[in-house]
């Protein structure tokens, strides 16, 4: 008969620390550190060529991603989407000159999601590609 007493409201408290949710803040620093691994990779692409341009980015030796089109003389603000980079990945990015079969290709540059990129495209010295 005790066992009755106590057993009801055992299980009336259980069932209300069930259905309760603690309020956990996370740290400032992990936050952080989360925020960026969820960016994706920022190419600032300059073209100073002659041509309209089709930029490509090969992430890992995998098949070419088409980031977007630049017009001759312009600047634009391309991503890699977050899926595409790992923790650390190595990136080569590609200018393929629209109406012609030149590209002119970077050098592998090794990247985290949040890194911001600036790829220049010029006339007679072909490709440059720095991190910012």
């Amino acid at each position: 008969m005790n066992t009755k007493k106590l057993l009801v409201p055992a299980i009336a408290l259980m069932i209300s620390l069930a259905h309760a949710a603690p309020a956990v803040a996370a740290p400032a620093d992990t936050s952080a550190e989360h925020d960026r691994a969820d960016k994706a990779v920022t190419v600032r692409v300059v073209n100073n060529n002659w041509a309209d341009m089709r930029i490509y980015a090969i992430v890992e030796g995998r098949r070419p991603i088409r980031l977007g089109t630049v017009t001759s003389f312009s600047t634009e603000i391309l991503k890699i989407r977050r899926s595409a980079i790992s923790s650390g990945g190595d990136v080569e990015l590609v200018a393929v000159a629209i109406g012609s079969r030149s590209a002119l290709f970077s050098d592998l540059v090794v990247v985290v999601p949040g890194d911001l990129l600036e790829f220049r495209v010029e006339n007679a010295i072909g490709a440059f590609l720095r991190r910012m």
